[in-house]
């Protein structure tokens, strides 16, 4: 049988109160088997993953953003490193995207969405053979219509949204926006 040590700080002078609520159920309070610190309501966590099930109601979201210099070749987007690649310098070729570690991190039924965004000079290159999880994937466009050209002396956003409909199967709903 396990024991329960409580043990006072001995510089302390606050009284440290355990308080059942007013109920008529039974309940369990498991602690993990490991050190650490109970959170207070006004505590921060870093976590590398959570998984919440019911509603999630936050107040704000602060996203990784990645910045590359590269300009031509494929672009290999690690879903789970960021939400966010920013190509600074001035694209010199159309590119390849493919988006890594989607289906082994999603379920079905579950997306990710991601952004790209492609720097051009006056020469513009845009986003023209699209992949996930180095497999091929038509993407459905915003307006009907997939991008035959980026935007010179622009920054264009590319907006993905990758749906898993079965094992390795996706929908990838997408949009080309500028910026200038």
């Amino acid at each position: 049988m396990s024991k329960i040590s409580l043990t006072p700080n001995a510089s302390g002078t606050g009284t440290f109160t355990v308080a059942a609520p007013n109920g008529n159920t039974n309940r369990t309070l498991n602690l993990p088997d490991s050190d650490g610190t109970l959170l207070a309501s006004d505590s921060s966590i870093t976590v590398s993953s959570a998984t919440v099930n019911g509603t999630l109601d936050i107040e704000e979201v602060y996203e990784k953003v990645t910045t590359q210099t590269s300009t031509t070749g494929t672009i290999t987007f690690d879903t789970t490193a960021q939400g966010v690649e920013f190509y600074t310098a001035d694209q010199t070729a159309n590119r390849t995207i493919n988006f890594s570690n989607v289906n082994a991190n999603l379920a079905i039924g579950q997306s990710v969405t991601s952004a790209v965004l492609l720097t051009n000079g006056a020469t513009p290159y845009y986003l023209n053979v699209y992949q996930v999880d180095g497999s091929a994937v038509t993407p459905k466009w915003q307006g009907g219509t997939a991008p035959s050209a980026g935007n010179a002396s622009s920054i264009d956003s590319y907006g993905f949204t990758i749906i898993k409909t079965a094992d390795a199967t996706f929908t990838v709903l997408a949009s080309q926006t500028q910026f200038a």
